[in-house]
């Protein structure tokens, strides 16, 4: 790893704490609209795998150093943050303790396809 690579260290935090507050403040607006915990987290999810759709094709190894600056506190910083992988692996652990395999499969099935989908919506749209 060089020097250059800690450059990004800063703007990467930078991103994560806004990705952080902003999945917090989407989480408790729908959970003031009472929808449960599971769906908050699938919404969430497929707002981070839209943005990564829609950034992901400028984010490629020809990059001036700005650009994959931006891009480091884009993607892996604030898309990082905001997606709750953690949260969706914890709804699966108790599902399976629950041993509700029907809300299970369901919910992994949404959740993926969900979440590809968006991916390749976000991909596709074309900002140049």
């Amino acid at each position: 790893m060089n020097f250059k690579h800690f450059l990004s260290l800063p703007l990467i935090s930078l991103g994560a704490i806004i990705g952080t507050n902003l999945r917090y403040f989407i989480f408790s607006y729908f959970k003031s609209i009472n929808l449960i915990k599971r769906f908050r987290i699938l919404l969430i999810n497929i707002l981070a795998s839209f943005c990564l759709g829609i950034f992901y094709p400028y984010f490629n190894v020809d990059s001036s150093q700005d650009k994959k600056s931006f891009l480091s506190f884009f993607l892996i910083g604030f898309i990082g943050s905001l997606s709750t992988y953690s949260s969706f692996i914890d709804d699966i652990f108790k599902l399976i303790y629950k041993k509700n395999y029907k809300s299970l499969i369901f919910f992994i099935f949404l959740s993926l396809f969900m979440g590809l989908s968006f991916f390749y919506i976000g991909y596709n749209i074309n900002l140049t």
